[in-house]
């Protein structure tokens, strides 16, 4: 990453804090509208968890899923487990299958049986298929 891309990212992040300290959650929020999925996830993962919670209960969930995707597991599996099930499934049904095989391993197994259900045969199939690699395998690795 550039020292440019950093101390952007280094100063979105204090004034992203700012508002979360002052709890000015709508604020936050509003901060977050116009980025890439990949610089929310890196900027929630730069919050304290439960600010991280607030910030995500207002993130619309139309672009939750492509967050999801670009979380790391531990940030991903805390805001997972702070949804309900109709959420998850909300959040998740716009993702491809490799994406959504990444965040599988991390859902209630709740949360995966309906998910599965609301899934076509075509797509329960692709996603068992790339789910039946090893995550650490040339196959779990791999866009299938």
């Amino acid at each position: 990453m550039s020292e440019v891309e950093n101390t952007s990212f280094e100063a979105h992040l204090q004034k992203l804090m700012t508002s979360l300290e002052a709890s000015l959650y709508e604020e936050a929020t509003a901060q977050l509208a116009n980025l890439h999925s990949a610089e929310i996830a890196r900027l929630l993962e730069g919050v304290p968890p439960k600010d991280r919670i607030q910030l995500w209960s207002n993130i619309d969930p139309s672009i939750q899923g492509g967050i999801l995707k670009d979380l790391s597991e531990d940030v991903q599996s805390q805001l997972l487990s702070g949804m309900n099930v109709d959420a998850i499934v909300k959040a998740t049904e716009g993702l491809d299958m490799d994406d959504l095989a990444d965040i599988v391993p991390e859902l209630p197994e709740s949360a995966l049986h309906n998910l599965l259900l609301t899934l076509d045969h075509k797509h329960r199939d692709h996603l068992k298929y790339v789910l039946s690699y090893p995550e650490d395998s040339a196959g779990g690795l791999m866009n299938i």
